[in-house]
């Protein structure tokens, strides 16, 4: 091996500095600029490999212009590099850097996908990635060669302009304002002249120029350097390699990436776990929960398809699928067209929500149980009669009370038997909000009837000049964390493991049943999951595991977001800056969407498991739950459960809540069958209690 391999190589070793990026940066520099051909085409695709495998997890590599311009450089060596870049930017790498975008919109154009290229482009100035006034330009340029494709093609021939100046051709409206990009080419712009002048401005030419490494050489190379033809990714490797870049004849073992060590000393990421263990847990049968992630997202292990651990932001298996080695003979999934995918930085901006509720296809007056009042909100006293259209109410307590709305417990009155009053709940608001009972309306639309008492209903819903009120089910027997909140003041001071298990299954039911009909909810916690309906609660003592009688009910859709007025596949970047309940990628400045209701869960079912709200840490690029999990019953299975939620890659590679909720049933009926139905009793005491002396 060469002597300046070995010092670069002991450097990277032995550095101790706050940066250490710098020595392989040095180590990089050296290779790609000093190294003669054959060793380059030898060690430079496995260098790349390395480091950004190594640095993947660091975060505050993800912007850094060395970082990101290693990884661009590794997707020249990738069979599919769209979807690496993809890979990338899910995990907020070179998401503020025009590069990023830039690479990836010249592969699509190469691809001879102008659309996407534009989508790409477009998505960087929402990231607002920098330079700006570069992606700017090449994505005008585009909608112009789009233009231009789209007249020669119902035209068939050429596409002439009477004037020199392309600008004039397209107005610059979805620009914000800035200035048109002006080209000066000949009279007649045919669509081959426009691709090749946007590509000149790409500073890549179309087709790339005959390589050293191809990739047929390349693939060829790592044949032989690793004859299993499986290349095994270590996501857990220290910026401290163990190993050699560099080979010869006398060092050939030294070169590769270790594959066989001491089960003490191989560092595992989550859900990696040798081959002979999933191949023997397929003939046994034998399935714990969450004993890796391959069984959570893919059923029993197979030595056919290793599919990518989605929960994992360490995980760089998904993008070594893509290298054209043997990597490649793994199929990487299916992904919906870029063009579809938007990001919107805040769904709960007042002027869209408006938007969305005057262009309806069925208006919400039209609702049979919707009113519009032309006055003020009424007053409301306590004790007081109120009447709201042909029905009268007497306001017997408030019940909560936050910024913007009051929760009160109201009786309505029977004129022919006082006594034979309904409990019913206001939520009076200033200004109105309609926006909830759209959200309700279309659960009752999108949902099946008997999931209809899972969640708030509205009776009625009054509007006026400054405010609402909207009449709903009263759940009178308290929230989930009332529930928490008691056990606290008990000897065992947090919830039993069986009653956890058994709610965080009927959790995840409900969370998945909303999400399948394209609603997030958005502000999962324990206060809004409430306690009531006496049917199928208190008078119900089948404690069924896959039951719809758990008596928990989801309230709150204040903040629900509506995906179908979305285009397919939207993200967002605002943050919630009402809830606590902040999740990992608006912590992070990812995009998100579903991922808000998922960091709920967990947030959730930790509160239920310590009797305290969730606060995380990240360690070695996962993100984890700062509690202790040592001594507690179930230990692994909850850090792993946690560690699945709280670390997704993207808004298109989320969990699956069935397949959670799955194992979490198996292990209940496997362990806590038998003791559920006296601790639900029990609970129903307490609660039952704990609602006389609220009183």
């Amino acid at each position: 091996m060469d002597g300046s391999a070995r010092s670069f190589e002991a450097q990277i070793r032995n550095y101790r500095g706050p940066d250490p990026l710098e020595p392989w940066h040095r180590y990089a520099q050296w290779a790609e600029g000093c190294l003669p051909l054959p060793e380059r085409q030898s060690c430079w695709p496995r260098l790349l490999e390395e480091l950004v495998r190594t640095f993947l997890s660091d975060q505050r590599y993800h912007q850094d212009p060395r970082f990101v311009s290693y990884c661009l450089k590794l997707a020249e060596f990738i069979s599919s590099p769209c979807q690496f870049f993809e890979f990338l930017h899910g995990q907020g790498v070179g998401v503020k850097s025009s590069e990023l975008y830039t690479a990836w919109a010249r592969r699509l154009v190469g691809d001879g996908d102008t659309r996407g290229a534009a989508a790409v482009l477009n998505r960087g100035l929402l990231c607002q990635a920098q330079p700006r006034d570069h992606l700017q330009q090449l994505l005008w340029l585009l909608m112009l060669l789009v233009l231009l494709q789209k007249k020669k093609s119902s035209k068939g021939g050429n596409t002439s302009f009477a004037s020199g100046n392309v600008s004039q051709a397209t107005p610059n409206t979805s620009l914000g304002g800035a200035t048109p990009f002006k080209v000066q080419p000949s009279p007649t712009v045919h669509t081959k002249e426009a691709l090749g002048f946007l590509m000149d401005m790409f500073q890549t030419p179309i087709l790339p120029e005959s390589s050293p490494l191809a990739n047929n050489e390349l693939e060829a190379l790592c044949r032989k350097n690793e004859p299993t033809g499986c290349l095994k990714m270590n996501v857990g490797v220290p910026a401290t390699p163990a190993f050699s870049i560099f080979q010869d004849e006398n060092e050939k073992e030294n070169s590769r990436i270790p594959q066989h060590r001491n089960k003490a000393e191989e560092p595992r990421a989550l859900g990696q776990r040798p081959l002979a263990d999933c191949a023997a847990e397929e003939e046994t049968g034998t399935t714990e929960f969450l004993r890796d992630d391959y069984t959570v997202w893919n059923g029993p292990c197979s030595n056919k398809t290793l599919a990518a651990s989605p929960n994992n932001t360490r995980d760089f298996a998904r993008a070594a699928q893509l290298v054209s080695t043997p990597f490649s003979f793994l199929s990487a999934p299916p992904r919906p067209p870029l063009e579809d995918r938007v990001l919107v930085e805040n769904p709960w901006d007042k002027d869209l929500i408006c938007q969305f509720l005057s262009e309806l296809p069925k208006p919400l007056h039209s609702c049979a149980n919707y009113f519009e009042w032309n006055s003020a909100l009424p007053l409301i006293t306590l004790k007081a009669e109120l009447p709201l259209g042909s029905s009268s109410f007497r306001v017997d307590c408030l019940v909560g009370e936050g910024a913007f709305a009051q929760v009160y417990q109201a009786s309505l009155l029977d004129s022919t038997n006082p006594r034979n009053s309904q409990k019913v709940v206001f939520k009076v608001q200033k200004p109105a909000n309609p926006w909830e009972f759209y959200i309700a309306t279309q659960l009752v639309e999108r949902l099946e009837p008997s999931l209809h008492h899972l969640y708030i209903h509205f009776y009625s819903a009054h509007f006026f000049k400054n405010g609402s009120i909207l009449v709903g089910e009263l759940h009178n027997y308290g929230t989930l964390l009332n529930a928490i909140n008691i056990y606290k003041q008990l000897p065992e001071k947090v919830m039993p493991q069986a009653l956890v298990i058994y709610f965080a299954v009927k959790i995840l039911h409900m969370v998945e049943e909303l999400h399948s009909c394209q609603i997030i909810h958005g502000d999962i916690k324990p206060d809004n999951f409430i306690f009531g309906q006496r049917q199928v609660f208190l008078d119900n003592d089948t404690c069924d595991i896959d039951g719809l009688s758990h008596g928990l009910t989801l309230i709150d859709l204040g903040q629900s977001i509506d995906m179908k007025l979305f285009p397919e596949g939207t993200a967002f970047t605002a943050r919630c800056e009402t809830s606590g309940f902040q999740c990992i990628e608006m912590l992070t400045q990812r995009p998100w969407n579903y991922q808000t209701d998922y960091f709920g869960i967990a947030a959730t079912v930790y509160c239920m498991i310590f009797g305290t709200y969730m606060r995380v840490k990240n360690e070695d690029g996962v993100w984890k739950p700062e509690g202790t999990f040592r001594r507690l019953v179930n230990a692994e299975l909850w850090k792993e459960f946690f560690e699945t939620l709280l670390n997704i890659p993207s808004c298109h590679s989320l969990p699956s809540l069935r397949a959670l909720r799955q194992r979490l049933k198996d292990l209940f009926c496997r362990s806590y069958l038998k003791e559920i139905k006296f601790l639900r009793s029990r609970l129903i005491v307490l609660l039952s209690q704990n609602k006389r002396s609220r009183k």
